[in-house]
């Protein structure tokens, strides 16, 4: 962020500015020792995610953030595949902010966030896109390969997370298999009187009446969800990065629902033959909802 025009900002070395950089990263005490923010993040993306490959939903969100100068993340090239391997289309986005001045930059790369400007026709023919991020010279300092997945929507019970990364970033991840809801019931009782003079002034009571009520019904849900089999670097990266994090939404359609990973501790499930890795999480939306009052 900006402090404005009026404001100077003194350092330690005596430098002045009036332009603060800002981001909610975090730095493990070991590392801040030698820690030097602009080797550590300038021109570089901000993941976690050690993969540049990924699977995709056909309607999904994903982002790529980076602090760099507009001179040098300068445009993003987008290439979508069929599944013969055969080009279906070609776009680019132009960084309009050139110069030499370091900002912060995100970039929606999701099939979501392309449908935007690039025509669903063509996306929904993608069996796999490529994103390239260029400098001002054409060369490409990133590229990140996207499989789309369930492009005809047979996979229903998907749990797609986008959270904040330790970086400062969002990552993003689904996960596939086997899931499990519950609900918590949570029942407030109140005692009461049943007995009351009827027509006839008669003191008594009928059939429908009750010693207590129900005041208040409170239902909350968890979900207990599994990756598909990953690599151990996929498992550290979900484990150290999503799993701790202290902001995380569940994508539902184009919504993004806040939820609270639950996980205390993980379980690596690890398959026999090729060391793959399964990893299981719960998590529970952070709103609630109540039945009517008696």
């Amino acid at each position: 962020f900006t402090t404005g025009t009026s404001t100077t900002v003194q350092y330690i070395n005596q430098v002045t500015s009036n332009t603060i950089t800002a981001i909610n990263k975090v730095i493990k005490p070991l590392d801040f020792i030698d820690y030097n923010f602009v080797e550590t993040n300038n021109n570089k993306v901000l993941t976690d995610n050690p993969n540049t490959t990924n699977n995709i939903g056909s309607n999904d969100y994903y982002w790529l953030s980076m602090f760099s100068t507009g001179n040098t993340f300068y445009s993003a090239t987008i290439t979508g595949y069929n599944s013969s391997n055969s080009v279906v289309s070609t776009d680019n986005i132009i960084n309009t902010n050139t110069g030499n001045t370091v900002n912060l930059y995100r970039l929606g790369v999701g099939t979501a966030n392309l449908r935007r400007f690039i025509s669903n026709g063509l996306v929904d023919q993608w069996s796999k896109y490529i994103v390239e991020l260029k400098n001002n010279s054409g060369n490409t300092l990133y590229s990140y390969t996207f499989n789309v997945q369930d492009c005809t929507g047979k996979h229903k019970d998907t749990y797609r997370f986008i959270w904040l990364n330790n970086k400062g970033a969002f990552d993003a991840y689904t996960f596939n298999k086997k899931s499990v809801k519950e609900t918590n019931i949570k029942r407030t009782q109140v005692g009461n009187t049943i007995s009351n003079f009827n027509s006839n002034n008669i003191y008594g009571y009928d059939y429908t009446a009750s010693e207590t009520f129900v005041s208040n019904i409170n239902l909350t849900d968890s979900y207990t969800v599994n990756t598909d089999w990953i690599t151990e670097d996929t498992y550290n990266f979900l484990t150290t990065s999503l799993v701790t994090s202290p902001i995380v939404y569940l994508q539902q359609n184009s919504k993004l629902i806040s939820v609270s990973i639950n996980n205390n501790n993980t379980v690596k499930k690890t398959r026999l033959n090729d060391g793959l890795i399964s990893l299981e999480i719960n998590f529970t939306p952070n709103l609630s909802y109540q039945r009517q009052s008696y």
